[in-house]
């Protein structure tokens, strides 16, 4: 429903074709697509104000928002192992396991 009136918007303010009256992209036979595109622009201080924007974005520079595993950043657990397996790796691997792969690659 949110998409049906995404381009009845769309097409009404910028003449754009609608969705069923355009042809396919992956062939060249077909009518020319008139496409449009409109860009929602919405202001946080319309909605919760400037002073709480400014507590949450400072709350997020602050040093323990970042240490708090619960507000983690995405990917910064994933990264944070992956440096440890990485720093570990050597230590962890047999030195006769090692040994050999040297000999055998020459």
């Amino acid at each position: 429903m949110l998409a049906l009136v995404v381009e009845l918007l769309v097409t009404a303010l910028t003449g754009a074709a609608m969705g069923f009256e355009a042809t396919s992209f992956f062939v060249d036979e077909g009518n020319r697509p008139r496409l449009g595109q409109a860009f929602l622009v919405i202001d946080p201080d319309a909605f919760a104000g400037r002073a709480r924007r400014s507590s949450i974005a400072s709350r997020r520079s602050s040093r323990k928002w970042r240490e708090d595993r619960a507000f983690g950043c995405p990917g910064a657990r994933r990264r944070t192992l992956a440096e440890a397996a990485a720093s570990h790796a050597a230590s962890r691997f047999p030195l006769r396991c090692s040994r050999k792969l040297a000999r055998l690659a020459g």
